[in-house]
């Protein structure tokens, strides 16, 4: 058991649910490829992405023991999809208009601090 693991937990479910909520925007949205002036299939495939990233997510969380490995590795993802998106943004990858790059921006600091509050609660065992 986690010092803080409801807290931890909780923040895995928000996680999942806003990486659930994003690849649905993403996939269904179709107006938003236009907006951000990028390819629809590539938004879709993105948007697949961020579900199946939330399922294992969701799973860490509603685990009866919370797997430290597991969140570890969700951790990373996180630190990952927002280093990407300095990246992308630092690059002006693909040519996006300018409200993409504020989305990838937004989304990347809210990842950020899933990232962060994840790896806070997940301290060490009790």
């Amino acid at each position: 058991m986690f010092a803080n693991e409801n807290r931890l937990r909780l923040v895995l479910r928000v996680n999942a649910i806003f990486s659930t909520a994003s690849g649905l925007v993403l996939i269904l949205v179709r107006p938003l490829a236009s907006l951000m002036q990028a390819n629809s299939r590539t938004l879709i495939f993105i948007g697949i992405g961020l579900i199946l990233f939330a399922l294992t997510v969701m799973h860490a969380a509603l685990r009866k023991d919370v797997s430290r490995k597991q969140v570890l590795s969700i951790v990373v993802q996180d630190w990952v999809w927002v280093v990407a998106s300095l990246i992308v943004i630092a690059l002006q990858a693909w040519q996006l208009s300018s409200v993409a790059y504020m989305l990838i921006g937004a989304v990347a600091v809210i990842v950020g601090l899933f990232a962060s509050l994840q790896l806070k609660f997940l301290g060490t065992k009790t």
